[in-house]
Formats: C-alpha cells, sequence, structure tokens
C-alpha cells in the first residue's frame, strides 16, 4: 500500500536547485513555487518537502497562516512528469508512479491541513502548480491569472487530481473544460468556485505583510476583492449544457456533429478540440469525471491514482495491444486503437475502460481518512 507519509525533512529555506523556498515571515509561512519544474525529481522533491512543511506548521504555534505563492510568465507547455516512450525501463515507470502519487497524497494532506493556506497566483497556471494550492481555503486570482486544461502526456485530464472540482461544475462545464483542454480566466474561476478571491498582484505584497502580522485572513481578502464579473466560458453555460449535458460521451459528440442552428461554428471547433486528443484518454476523463460526481475528494484521488498507474503501465509496452495503441496516439491522434482499425473516443470498449478503474490490490494509494489525518495534527 501507498501511504500518506515521510519526505525529508526541511529547515525552511532554498536549496540550490530546487523549485521551492520555504521560508517564515512573522506569523506566516511562506512556499514560493518556481515556474520551471520539468522533471520527475523536482516535482517530488517539491512535493516531499510540502509534505513534510505542513505537519510542521500544523503544530508550530507561532504560525498562524501558510502563503503558497506561484506565479507563471508565457505558455504553460512544460508540466513535469511525460509520459514514458514504449520499452522504457521498469525503474522510469516506478519514478512516474511514485511522481503521480506523492502529488495526489499532497493533495489530500493539503485538504487535511488544519490552519489557513492562502493561495497567491498569477499568469498562466498549468495543473500541476494549481494542484499545489487548489485544496487551500483561500486562492486568491491575480488580474493576469489564467488556468490551463491542456491535455498532458502523462494521462490527460483522467483525472490529474481535478476530478472532484469538475465533476461538481454546473451546467456539465467541467465535461467541456475536461474534453477540450479549455483554460479559464479569473472570472471563469471564480464564478466556478476554484478560486476564492480576484485581487490584483499588486496586492500581494501587502496581503503577505499582513498575515505575517496574524490580521484574520478573511477580512484581508474580503475587502480588496473585486466582481470580475461573469467570464466567457460561464457566458455560454447553456450552450455548453445543451451539448455537454448529454447521458454519455456518444450522445455529445452526436450533439455536437449536428448543432443547433447559430451554433455551428462553436460546435465545429468544440468537435475539433475533442477529435484532436487521444481516444482512450478522452472516454477514460469522460468516466473519471461522471464517477468523480460520487465520490469524496479522497475516493477521487485513489481513483486517479489507478488511471494514471495503468496509463504509465500501457504507454510503457505493459499492456494489451490495443491499450498501447490507444495511449501512445498522442503521437498521432488519428492512429488505429487496434492495429489496423482506427477508433472514436465514444467507441472504446466498455471492457477496456472498467479495467483503467479497477481496484490495484496491494498497489492501491491508500489514502488515510480525514479523522486519522486530524488524529496526525497535521
Amino acid at each position: 500500500m501507498v501511504d500518506v507519509g515521510a519526505g525529508r525533512a526541511d529547515n525552511g529555506g532554498s536549496k540550490a536547485g530546487s523549485g521551492l523556498r520555504l521560508e517564515r515571515q512573522g506569523a506566516a509561512a511562506v512556499a514560493t513555487v518556481a515556474e520551471g519544474i520539468g522533471d520527475i525529481a523536482g516535482w517530488q522533491d517539491v512535493h516531499s518537502r510540502l509534505a513534510d512543511w505542513y505537519p510542521q506548521l500544523a503544530r508550530d504555534a507561532g504560525v498562524y497562516a501558510a502563503i503558497v505563492r506561484t506565479e507563471r510568465a508565457g505558455e504553460t507547455g512544460a508540466r513535469g512528469p511525460q509520459a514514458p516512450s514504449p520499452g522504457r525501463d521498469a525503474a522510469t515507470i516506478d519514478g512516474l508512479r511514485a511522481a503521480a502519487a506523492s502529488e495526489l497524497r499532497l493533495c489530500w494532506l493539503h485538504e487535511c491541513f488544519s490552519k489557513p493556506t492562502v493561495g497567491l497566483l498569477n499568469g498562466q497556471i498549468d495543473i500541476r502548480h494549481w494542484l499545489l494550492v487548489a485544496h487551500g481555503t483561500h486562492r486568491v486570482a491575480g488580474e493576469q491569472f489564467c488556468l490551463s486544461f491542456q491535455h498532458d502526456p502523462m494521462g490527460g485530464l483522467a483525472c490529474h487530481g481535478v476530478g472532484h472540482a469538475l465533476a461538481r461544475m454546473p451546467h456539465a462545464i467541467g465535461l467541456y473544460v475536461a474534453l477540450t483542454g479549455a483554460s479559464l480566466g479569473r472570472a471563469d474561476a471564480s464564478g466556478l468556485g476554484l478560486v476564492t478571491h480576484c485581487i490584483d498582484r499588486g496586492e500581494f505584497e501587502t496581503i503577505a505583510a499582513q498575515l505575517a502580522d496574524a490580521d484574520p485572513v478573511d477580512p484581508i481578502l474580503d475587502d480588496r476583492h473585486r466582481d470580475p464579473g461573469v467570464g466567457p466560458v460561464l457566458a455560454q453555460s447553456a450552450r455548453i449544457e445543451r451539448y455537454f449535458g448529454a447521458p454519455d460521451l456518444a450522445s455529445t459528440l452526436r450533439r455536437l456533429m449536428s448543432p443547433d442552428a447559430g451554433d455551428e461554428d462553436w460546435a465545429g471547433a468544440t468537435l475539433g478540440a475533442i477529435r484532436a486528443c487521444n481516444p482512450l484518454r478522452l472516454a477514460l476523463t469522460y468516466h473519471a469525471v461522471r464517477s468523480a460526481g460520487g465520490f469524496d475528494l479522497r475516493q477521487c484521488l485513489e481513483q486517479d491514482y489507478r488511471i494514471a498507474w495503468r496509463l504509465l503501465v500501457a504507454a510503457a509496452g505493459g499492456g494489451q495491444p490495443d491499450e498501447r495503441a490507444g495511449v501512445n496516439a498522442d503521437r498521432d491522434p488519428a492512429s488505429a486503437f487496434r492495429p489496423g482499425e482506427a477508433i472514436t473516443a465514444e467507441a472504446v470498449p466498455e471492457a477496456i475502460i472498467a479495467g483503467y478503474f479497477a481496484d490495484l490490490g496491494g498497489a492501491e494509494l491508500a489514502l488515510p481518512s480525514r479523522a486519522e489525518m486530524q488524529a496526525r495534527r497535521v
């Protein structure tokens, strides 16, 4: 079993080559996340140090709140560990699997953390950086905030730790975002509950200083929040629900192929974005988001690990031929799912989909209950 547990101790400062700087500012503990963390070791180091950091803060009476800062400029192209090519050795697979486990463990640890956590976010934020703040009590978006749901070569959004949030978005927007890889600006992120406050970047230093003085967090943020209005995705919520509120993936795609009058351009572009992606991953993502609606966060994270575990095995050549072809179709989205036979996302056999969600037995990601985490004083 994989358990939430030990990592390396951190003395609170930065380390050479690290993607994370930890420091103390009065009553606030501050984690600053670097932009370019591009390899397995870098992400595992970040996850391990934060996994040590949160319990230390929980037990330190002098710490009022934790601050996690991440700002990213430009495009969100690199997102950490990448999928292995066929034939990669077992050590590579084990490393990628461990990275996925450490990321999902940290999500659960952060969810159970007993003190306020304020994420200060600006610029182009990808999923891996987002997951470092997603389960904090407060998430502040600067004026340039944009959250990218672009598909990841390590397994797409199926569901990469975000299924719980996607499943709870209204008007089937979570399915729309997951299947198209759409990005959300701060107005949409606010309206969908992904961020709690919209405050310009110029206020971040003042916020950090007041938290360092142990001023109450809610008044600090509430007084500075400005309503961002309705974002472009939420503005199309009725249209999105008309297509993505269908009972299954096949029905969704059929609706997009036969759009209502006035929806032709939007439906065509949306269908094109979906069809450009790996069919197996699309099918897995759809089912992951759908099933996440009936799960709590802990169950969603455990499910995400099962999917990631099997995608990694299949991508490296350990799965059946039809599974490997589906996973590796990223290199050629039009390639055959079975040798000589092209397949679409809606036609992926149910038996293959079910196999990715099946219990892993002794390899399961074993996350303690919330009560157990609270007993550990995290």
